[in-house]
């Protein structure tokens, strides 16, 4: 008995008989100009949010001045104890939210939906901060800071809800 070579096919045919070309990859498409921008804002968000962490970490002896004014019937240390506290919930608060807005932003950049919901969310609320800011009183820094950032997430949430975005994120779920 002779050995007969295994029979070859041509590349790019389907060795089973099964017809048509095989399976190519999707196209990659490329986030629209808006959600680039969005991502790019979101960055900067996290990064403002780093610096207001820090001014009201420095501006910390207003703080224990203002408890002090107001409740002058806690202890010394009942009023360190207080701004101890305020201090851990705003570094950790502070840090969760700037990791989450980069997450977020790489996760936008990759056509994610549910981080468009998320985005959507956390920026709508920080609109909201922001309004609720002016009419509180605060130093002029912190003031500053804080519009700066709610500006910025009004541009996040404008640029996520626009046509573009939208259609982005429309195409993968269609």
């Amino acid at each position: 008995m002779s050995q007969q070579p295994y029979p070859s096919y041509p590349q790019g045919s389907d060795p089973y008989g099964q017809g048509g070309p095989l399976p190519t990859a999707p196209a990659v498409v490329e986030p629209p100009s808006t959600i680039r921008r969005a991502a790019m804002l979101m960055v900067v968000r996290a990064v403002l949010g780093v610096i207001g962490l820090v001014l009201s970490i420095a501006t910390i002896g207003t703080l224990r001045t203002q408890i002090r004014n107001s409740q002058s019937t806690l202890s010394p240390s009942t009023v360190n104890a207080v701004v101890n506290t305020s201090i851990v919930v705003t570094v950790v608060l502070g840090i969760a939210f700037a990791v989450l807005y980069v997450l977020l932003s790489r996760k936008l950049l990759q056509r994610r939906n549910w981080a468009r919901i998320v985005t959507i969310a956390l920026s709508s609320l920080g609109v909201l901060t922001l309004l609720g800011t002016l009419v509180q009183r605060q130093t002029t820094v912190g003031r500053v800071t804080s519009v700066v950032v709610g500006l910025c997430d009004l541009a996040i949430l404008v640029f996520v809800l626009m046509k573009p975005s939208r259609e982005y994120f429309q195409q993968r779920l269609g």
